[in-house]
């Protein structure tokens, strides 16, 4: 339930809380590398995507990237919450950023992996409704 926080205050001030400095997965780094607790972090992102954000980008600029060709259990599950996180215009470059790092370190061989979901970010359609996110297709990586 917890995907559903936002539509609570209270329990999206939980979610915040967890996402946080102060909260689990930044105080302990390794909670990405568990089925479960990434499957948790995953719901949080869905409830709080910039929150979400914020965390793995706080992770990655404390080094968790050097491990990145080891990183196997939890990693589909932090890729599907870049994949929703992505989506959102405000948050896109970022969230691109850290699945071409993910990409970088590829240790998957199906097409949705990290390199193939940073590929499709970039199928331009013809129709807008077709498109992956809400940013826009022209210059959206040059500004980073």
């Amino acid at each position: 339930m917890f995907e559903y926080a936002a539509g609570s205050p209270a329990a999206y001030r939980t979610v915040r809380a967890l996402l946080e400095e102060l909260g689990p997965f930044q105080q302990n780094p390794e909670l990405l590398r568990g089925e479960l607790s990434a499957r948790f972090f995953r719901y949080l992102a869905k409830a709080d995507p910039e929150g979400a954000l914020e965390c793995l980008k706080k992770l990655w600029a404390h080094g968790v990237e050097n491990n990145f060709c080891q990183f196997t259990v939890g990693r589909r599950e932090v890729l599907w919450a870049l994949e929703g996180i992505v989506r959102w215009r405000n948050l896109f470059v970022d969230a691109a950023m850290l699945l071409l790092a993910l990409g970088e370190a590829e240790n998957e061989t199906w097409a949705n992996n990290a390199s193939g979901m940073f590929v499709e970010l970039f199928s331009i359609s013809e129709r807008r409704e077709l498109s992956r996110t809400e940013a826009p297709a022209t210059g959206t990586l040059l500004c980073a």
